[in-house]
């Protein structure tokens, strides 16, 4: 019964914190897809390979722990949260250290050559150097346009530039409303770092 109310309850409480995100300042229908797209990733139940069912946030846990050093120290030193860091790595490299993006970014948290280089981070795939340099970007985001998350998930995604234009494309905001989803299942699960 207990299993029973928490798949009830906790969509709804998803879908209610991902609304209060995204409600201000937003055209009518981009809240409708939001709501879509959090009914699509529905209660958090994936199925493992070998057939039993396991929520997003065990996925996440699973696929970052080897990097919770880094996470922790980064996080903590930057004033992140530590399951935003793990929502981001999960959501981006799948916890592959050695990934790469059509676009050229790599590493966890898939660093673009630039930006990297910006950041003073001179090896992508080195763990500690991509998760430090990709806390201190997004500190720095919050602090120089003052975002809240779902905001620097879209300037994350998608650029600064684009958010200030009003030009986020709808693959980012899909990616941002992923992560904080995933965020959100951690945060139930393990407690809101």
């Amino acid at each position: 019964m207990n299993f029973i109310k928490k798949l009830i309850l906790i969509p709804v409480i998803m879908i209610s914190r991902i609304q209060e995100a995204v409600n201000y300042e937003l055209e009518p229908n981009y809240t409708a897809t939001v709501l879509q797209t959090v009914c699509r990733l529905d209660t958090g139940i994936r199925y493992n390979e070998t057939g039993f069912n396991t929520t997003l946030a065990d996925s996440i846990i699973k696929v970052t722990t080897r990097w919770n050093k880094y996470i922790n120290k980064y996080a903590d030193e930057y004033r992140l949260g530590r399951n935003l860091i793990r929502s981001i790595i999960y959501h981006e490299s799948y916890g592959n250290q050695y990934a790469v993006s059509c676009m050229g970014a790599g590493g966890l948290m898939q660093l673009m050559p630039g930006t990297a280089w910006f950041l003073g981070v001179y090896d992508v795939y080195n763990p500690e150097q991509n998760i430090d340099g990709g806390c201190k970007y997004l500190r720095w985001l919050m602090d120089e346009y003052g975002y809240n998350e779902m905001e620097l998930m879209w300037a994350w995604n998608a650029g600064v530039m684009r958010v200030q234009e009003d030009a986020v494309p709808p693959g980012a905001r899909e990616f941002a409303v992923n992560v904080m989803v995933g965020k959100q299942w951690v945060d139930l699960t393990e407690g809101d770092n």
